[in-house]
């Protein structure tokens, strides 16, 4: 591996290359915002998410691209048009991580003063929001008839008015539904507030399990949700 890994698009490339060769679905980045103890060297100097899979995306076919995008301190309808312009560039891969955030992020982007309570009702906000705008169109609201005049139909494109205690946001997104219909949404933990969260808005959800029972447990607290 070479001592600059974390910022080396070849390095990337290949390794995108091999993970889609072996069939793996996905690649998933995880993200950090902030430099601290506990720091590993990786994180120290390290690409933006959007930005390398973005690049990854022209140099794979068939695999997976998911982000890493902390909701206690992005804004939904940026995180909802970044992951839409790479699931269109990517012709349907990309994918959302979710996530809350630790406190070095928060203090980063002036949210010292936000508890972990407020976190998760932030990430319950923004996962509403951006799921909204994913729907701002119907599959065939562009009808781009040029010989008519005619380029989308008012009728499939829906404003989102979303008000909330964290976000407000009025949509639509400029930017067509995906072919996926909505790019996948994920997120990370084990504690309640990840079980509600995660039942009602996500696709999948990554968790930390002391045990095999605790994961199964974890499992019906999500499916029972």
């Amino acid at each position: 591996m070479p001592t600059n890994a974390s910022e080396n698009i070849d390095y990337y490339v290949k390794q995108a290359k091999i993970a889609e060769a072996g069939k793996f679905d996905t690649i998933f980045l995880f993200d950090v915002s902030h430099v601290g103890p506990g720091n590993i060297p990786h994180h120290l100097s390290m690409f933006e998410g959007i930005s390398i899979l973005s690049a990854l995306s022209m140099a794979t076919t068939n695999i997976g691209l998911i982000a890493t995008i902390a909701t206690s301190y992005a804004d939904p309808f940026t995180a909802a048009r970044q992951i839409l312009s790479l699931d269109k560039i990517s012709k349907g891969r990309a994918g959302l991580n979710a996530i809350t955030s630790n406190p070095g992020g928060m203090l980063n982007y002036s949210r010292s003063h936000l508890s972990k309570a407020d976190q998760y009702r932030m990430q319950k906000e923004f996962m509403e929001i951006v799921l909204g705008l994913w729907d701002s169109y119907e599959d065939d609201a562009f009808i781009r008839d040029i010989a008519n005049g005619i380029y989308l139909d008012p009728q499939k494109m829906h404003a989102l008015r979303y008000r909330g205690k964290y976000f407000s946001v009025d949509g639509p997104l400029n930017l067509s539904r995906s072919i996926q219909g909505r790019p996948p949404i994920l997120t990370a933990g084990s504690s309640s507030n990840f079980v509600a969260n995660a039942a009602k808005y996500t696709d999948g959800g990554f968790i930390a399990a002391i045990s095999l029972d605790y994961a199964k447990e974890l499992r019906q607290s999500l499916e029972s949700e």
